[in-house]
């Protein structure tokens, strides 16, 4: 069942070394969800630029860890230099989320940079 579909990141990004993340407004409710998906548009791309994107959980909202999956929820995907929307699924598994969640963004390539937008539908299992 589809809880809500949220617009949790729209910024302008760029280089290599940083990371960025969703709008803290969104960490419980990111948090809710037993599944999600994440659907990234991006504009003025530099050829080559990489995103990757995972989930962090943190059970006060102050101290993150790395989320439970063992790789990145977006590992690594080509960004297109036109607007482009590609579509990611992830179960967030039979373990539950503490009560915060959060995405963390990075780019990666030769002098990557783009707007993203970061949309995030959630789900749950009944």
């Amino acid at each position: 069942m589809r809880i809500q579909t949220l617009q949790v990141f729209d910024q302008f990004i760029n280089g290599t070394g940083t990371t960025w993340y969703s709008g803290s407004q969104y960490n419980d409710v990111i948090a809710r969800a037993d599944f999600f998906a994440i659907q990234g548009c991006a504009t003025s791309v530099t050829a080559g630029a990489l995103l990757t994107v995972w989930r962090d959980i943190s059970a006060d909202g102050e101290n993150w860890l790395p989320g439970y999956a063992s790789t990145p929820e977006i590992q690594n995907a080509a960004i297109s230099t036109t607007p482009t929307a590609a579509g990611y699924f992830y179960p967030a598994g039979v373990v539950p989320t503490p009560g915060y969640a959060r995405l963390a963004i990075t780019l990666d390539g030769t002098s990557p940079q783009c707007r993203l937008k970061l949309y995030v539908t959630l789900r749950s299992r009944g």
